[in-house]
């Protein structure tokens, strides 16, 4: 059970990061863009598949 608890906080972890930074009000990269959206979206997701490949690889999932 803790295992489980400890891959599904660090595969959050960054996603919240990504997601607090970009909801601040201030100016930063990409904001601009009309695909704004889909670029911080397929970051979450470029971090959420490298988090669990290494966890798949290290055999913890």
């Amino acid at each position: 059970v803790m295992r489980i608890l400890t891959v599904i906080a660090t595969i959050m972890l960054p996603i919240t990061v990504v997601a607090s930074v970009y909801g601040m009000n201030i100016p930063l990269p990409l904001q601009e863009s009309k695909f704004s959206f889909l670029y911080v979206f397929l970051i979450m997701l470029v971090i959420i598949g490298g988090i669990l490949y290494f966890f798949r690889r290290q055999r913890w999932v």
